[in-house]
């Protein structure tokens, strides 16, 4: 009986080793791979593990890490010490400055392109070289994006941060996921915090699943956020009505601008232009000016905008034309409102 057990201990043992031993090799194995080619899923996965902290406000799930940076998608991204993808503006606003708050997703952050080519960056350049106007000497782009934020998320940044900066202009960058609501986890696993096999394999099998499984494809599931009465849109309206509110009630200029989700770019077959048009109703109740950037994208190829093969963010080129779309509505916008508070 004690040779069994003593047997049965040492087999044990072994296979445990070998488990071990062969899962510690997988890992290293997808590790290569990763320095070699790109994932998306993976790349996504080290941005939340290493520049991402949980918030320190009830209400946000997650913040970026002041002073944090690291590669991801084949570019660098650093955060500066107020936890913004940008260079460091104090919270007092300079005189005769035009400040704009941009409020995002990943999209807002610039997934994937490089510092300076980002929307963000592009328009604070052209309105500083183009618009010459006498009562601002300078205009401000303040790129307040942050991976898997929803429109819930930019409120209460926008509360709880955003007014810091006294900006003049509030502008809202939608995309369809927004109205998604994001759970909030109290932890996270060791396997989840540090090993990329475990994510490989999270990833590749939950494609496996969506690919076989008879629940709505992404279409459907983006459309349906958007049901009356959902949970999903009475958040979604509560919190982009609030965010309207807040700048009407401080005097701040709100301006929307529609991203289109870009696996298509024809205008006639695109799947959420009810979505689009919602906001467009949104906006109106506040007279708050919106940019559909989806006509500048008409009959562009929708992978010739994507930064990656299996990744749909908009590349730098895409970046280009959204900033070129936004600044000749926002310089005309800007001016007409400058001269009217002079001529009051």
């Amino acid at each position: 009986m004690a040779n069994r057990l003593t047997t049965l201990i040492g087999n044990v043992t072994l296979l445990t080793v070998f488990i071990v031993l062969t899962m510690g090799f997988c890992e290293i194995a997808v590790r290569i791979l990763c320095k070699a080619y790109i994932f998306y899923d993976i790349e996504m996965w080290r941005y939340a593990v290493d520049l991402k902290q949980p918030s320190k406000s009830a209400e946000l799930s997650h913040e970026h890490r002041p002073g944090a940076s690291g590669y991801f998608m084949g570019v660098d991204v650093a955060i500066n010490a107020k936890g913004l993808r940008d260079t460091e503006y104090t919270y007092e606003k300079p005189d005769s400055t035009f400040r704009i708050l941009l409020l995002g997703d990943s999209i807002t952050l610039g997934w994937g392109v490089r510092q300076g080519h980002i929307y963000a960056d592009v328009l604070e350049k052209q309105l500083n070289h183009n618009l010459n106007l006498p009562r601002y000497k300078r205009f401000e782009v303040i790129n307040a994006g942050v991976g898997n934020y929803n429109t819930e998320h930019e409120l209460y940044y926008l509360e709880s941060e955003g007014l810091k900066y006294h900006p003049d202009m509030v502008m809202i960058c939608f995309f369809v996921n927004d109205g998604e609501i994001i759970k909030h986890r109290e932890s996270i696993s060791f396997l989840d915090r540090n090993s990329y096999l475990w994510t490989m394999m999270k990833g590749r099998l939950d494609m496996m699943t969506r690919m076989m499984s008879v629940e709505k494809d992404y279409v459907d599931f983006y459309n349906d956020l958007y049901i009356p009465g959902s949970p999903e849109r009475t958040v979604f309206d509560r919190a982009f009505n609030q965010i309207l509110q807040i700048c009407r009630r401080n005097q701040i200029d709100p301006f929307v601008v529609l991203y289109p989700e870009l696996h298509g770019t024809d205008e006639t077959s695109y799947p959420f232009k009810k979505v689009h048009q919602l906001v467009r109703d949104l906006s109106a109740a506040y007279e708050a000016p919106v940019v559909d950037l989806l006509p500048i994208y008409q009959g562009e190829i929708p992978e010739s905008l994507w930064v990656a093969p299996d990744d749909a963010h908009p590349n730098a080129r895409a970046h280009n034309m959204a900033a070129d779309a936004i600044y000749q509505h926002l310089a005309s916008y800007i001016q007409r409102s400058t001269t009217e508070a002079l001529s009051n």
